[in-house]
């Protein structure tokens, strides 16, 4: 697994945009599924025309299986070829969009009060553990903690504990900074 993220701030917002890079040899193994679920809409077409009085009963069920076949499989490919997150983290909220290359979905943005963030393992491939990074808000009368967004691209560990601390290197306070660097110096 290759995917990796691009970094930035302006000083109030952290930019993260996490790319995918899949193998091809996934991405060829799903190119054959896919279009071997065509074979069935090509089956009803080739009986439609060798009897045209069936032809209305083909219509609706060649719409519902290419229907099908466009939203999730191939939805799925287009985002293993050529998928991106772009996310976009402040004090006050947590904006996030997903880009196919053709098509980019709507930004969402989730407001906050107090952000909290956990590192969530889903796989271990030689040696090495990738995750994704959740997001939790902090209820401000409760304090009770409500996950809000979770990122879609597996990371490296590595890469999300980066991730991680240049965030909170942005939300902290210069204050705080200033009082932990001198509590730590004494």
């Amino acid at each position: 697994m290759k995917n990796y993220y691009i970094k930035k701030t302006d000083g109030i917002n952290l930019y993260l945009e996490l790319n995918i890079k899949t193998q091809l040899f996934g991405k060829v193994l799903l190119l054959i599924c896919i279009l071997m679920a065509f074979v069935p809409v090509l089956f009803l077409a080739y009986d439609s025309h060798k009897n045209p009085e069936s032809t209305s009963d083909f219509v609706f069920p060649a719409l519902i299986i290419v229907g099908l076949i466009i939203i999730f499989p191939v939805r799925y490919l287009i985002w293993n070829c050529y998928g991106k997150e772009f996310i976009v983290i402040n004090k006050k909220s947590i904006s996030y969009n997903y880009n196919y290359k053709i098509i980019s979905s709507n930004l969402k943005t989730i407001k906050i009060d107090h952000l909290g963030t956990f590192i969530e393992i889903v796989k271990e491939d030689n040696g090495t553990q990738y995750g994704k990074l959740l997001f939790y808000n902090y209820d401000n009368e409760t304090n009770l903690p409500e996950f809000v967004f979770q990122t879609t691209v597996l990371l490296d560990i590595n890469m999300l504990q980066e991730i991680e601390n240049t965030l909170w290197q942005l939300l902290t306070p210069k204050e705080e900074k200033d009082l932990l660097q001198t509590f730590y110096v004494n």
